[in-house]
């Protein structure tokens, strides 16, 4: 009897520790992904931040309505590309943020190229 449970003991605290590192890898893993994220978030704020000051910069030296426009559009769109893009490899750290932003993107994407292409009226 004593024998029995000194076997199932020692079964019993090799699966903790088998148990405890799959954990501890799954912790290493997961920080690895949350760091590796957010540098390409910080990265990619940046580039949206300098996009928005140049489009910025262009708008207010915008001669015309049609230049202002063309600006906006080309500036939505880099920004709809971006997005597009990124969403696969942001999709296993935050699906639904990140899916929802994309779809909005297509759909505003789709809207430009119609009114862009005249398909819809003023």
């Amino acid at each position: 009897m004593q024998e029995m449970i000194r076997h199932a003991s020692q079964d019993a605290a090799q699966r903790t520790s088998e148990n405890l590192e799959l954990m501890k890898r799954l912790a290493e893993t997961m920080a690895s992904s949350v760091r590796e994220t957010s540098s390409e978030m910080v990265e990619w704020a940046k580039q949206a931040s300098k996009q928005q000051q140049e489009a910025t910069r262009q708008i207010i030296q915008a001669r015309s309505l049609d230049e202002v426009l063309d600006t906006q559009n080309r500036y939505v769109r880099a920004i709809c590309r971006h997005c597009s893009t990124s969403v696969p490899r942001y999709s296993t750290a935050q699906p639904t943020r990140l899916a929802r932003r994309a779809t909005n993107c297509r759909r505003i994407s789709g809207k430009l190229e119609a009114v862009c292409s005249g398909e819809v009226g003023h």
